[in-house]
């Protein structure tokens, strides 16, 4: 499994998903000797294998640096209307700079399953493997084990948390209310424990914080 104290840098770049997080920049963080992170949620599994490569023929052979590849954990079956669907293109269509363009909403399936998205990473397995929005199957995190990858997860509650550590997982990113609106929230209909901060999250213990106050990275 990947030490995290062999880094020269303690630094994680963010992975950003749909396409921000270019080989250029991942490569930069990772001979740099922070780690460095690619956002594949809404990438092919094709797209992935070649971000990968691209990132490894731009590394540094001495880089004291590593790379760590994310993804989404979506539910099974996502619950829609009618109505949740008409009701953007109707906002978008009632703007004036949008004109005459031919909007339309994607059609089901909305994402690839997790299981076709991770079959580039186990032909060329990264250091650090991330999920955000859900905790994946225990076979995925036994997987990654069984190639020496270092599992991490986000939680943006202390119950996430739990469940975090009990999947088996290396390492919690945890997520107070400091890091905004965009969180990697398992149910954004549940609780309001949401609502704690890195300090709260940190002092149970929780490994790596991800959050926008520069003190508690202390």
């Amino acid at each position: 499994m990947f030490d995290f104290s062999k880094l020269k840098h303690p630094i994680i770049q963010a992975p950003m998903a749909g396409g921000i997080n270019t080989p250029e920049m991942v490569s930069a963080a990772i001979n740099a000797g922070a780690v460095g992170s690619y956002g594949f949620a809404y990438s092919s599994p094709g797209k992935i294998s070649e971000d990968i490569n691209a990132a490894r023929n731009l590394r540094n052979a001495e880089t004291q640096g590593a790379l760590n590849c994310n993804f989404f954990v979506f539910p099974e079956k996502i619950k829609y209307s009618t109505q949740d669907l008409d009701g953007p293109l109707d906002a978008l269509r009632s703007l004036d700079f949008v004109g005459k363009l031919e909007l339309e909403i994607p059609k089901p399936p909305f994402f690839l399953d997790l299981e076709t998205l991770l079959e580039p990473i186990w032909m060329e397995p990264p250091e650090i493997l991330s999920f955000h929005f859900g905790v994946p199957d225990k076979e995925i995190i036994s997987k990654a084990h069984a190639f020496d990858v270092s599992v991490g997860i986000t939680a943006t509650s202390l119950e996430e948390a739990r469940r975090v550590e009990q999947s088996g997982a290396d390492f919690i990113v945890a997520q107070g209310f400091e890091a905004g609106g965009h969180r990697g929230i398992f149910d954004p209909d549940g609780s309001a424990e949401h609502q704690v901060d890195c300090s709260r999250m940190r002092s149970r213990r929780v490994r790596y914080v991800d959050c926008a106050d520069p003190k508690l990275f202390r």
